[in-house]
């Protein structure tokens, strides 16, 4: 077996596939991991997400251009082109946060639902205390990397530069990405909108080659929305 079939392997039994399944938990195994308590939550993903993270980090190190080949490159991460872009999809994506609140009662009120599947979902239930918070966000952060690091990254950036073609790593990538997300509730709308978010995501990687582009909005709007639901039951779903 070749180096190149056993990462991929690897990327899919360690990285995809865990948070694939997570999507289609019975209730019986919701209820188990969401009457943990709180920092048993935090402790019990946090393997699996950092885990992740070094997978795709190890898997760019072996390679002639190193991070390059994953999007990670400082030089690239701080021209004008990725800072640009990484700042308009910032402010794309918190003006579609603020103009969520001002829908209509029904929307709110289906927002307030996927709001709460989303927090029992990633186990953020259990937030009353500062320490708690601070776990949560750190979660989030670890989250956000990792998915960034998966499914752009290797999938997209790596795979692309690897196979030489561009276009069936996307469509994989944006498949993947409404699945890992299907704990939030399995409606047309919020695949959709998955997938619109996550097509952003590659899309300004793919213009500037940098996956720091695509981690800023990221953080950014998922911080935003972590911040806002945690105060208000009548927010949107998390990317």
């Amino acid at each position: 077996m070749s180096t190149f079939v056993f990462e991929f392997l690897a990327v899919i039994v360690i990285a995809i596939l865990p948070q694939v399944l997570t999507g289609f938990y019975p209730d019986e195994m919701r209820t188990l991991l969401n009457n943990l308590p709180g920092n048993w939550r935090f402790i019990t993903t946090l393997p699996g997400r950092l885990g992740s993270i070094l997978l795709i980090l190890f898997i760019g190190s072996l390679r002639q251009d190193e991070f390059q080949s994953i999007g990670l490159n400082w030089t690239k991460a701080a021209s004008l082109s990725t800072l640009l872009a990484a700042g308009a999809l910032s402010v794309y994506l918190l003006l579609i946060l603020f103009l969520a609140g001002r829908r209509s009662a029904k929307s709110r009120e289906e927002m307030a639902a996927t709001r709460q599947r989303v927090l029992i979902g990633l186990r953020y239930s259990d937030t009353g205390t500062p320490w708690k918070r601070l776990a949560a966000y750190a979660d989030l952060w670890i989250a956000v990397l990792g998915e960034e690091l998966v499914y752009r990254g290797y999938l997209v950036l790596l795979m692309s530069r690897q196979t030489g073609i561009l276009f069936p790593w996307i469509a994989f990538s944006l498949a993947l990405s409404i699945l890992v997300h299907l704990y939030q509730g399995r409606t047309w709308k919020l695949a959709l909108g998955q997938m619109l978010i996550a097509a952003l995501f590659i899309f300004v990687i793919v213009i500037t080659d940098s996956l720091v582009a695509a981690i800023i909005p990221h953080l950014v709007y998922n911080t935003a929305w972590l911040s806002r639901a945690l105060k208000s039951p009548s927010e949107g779903n998390a990317s």
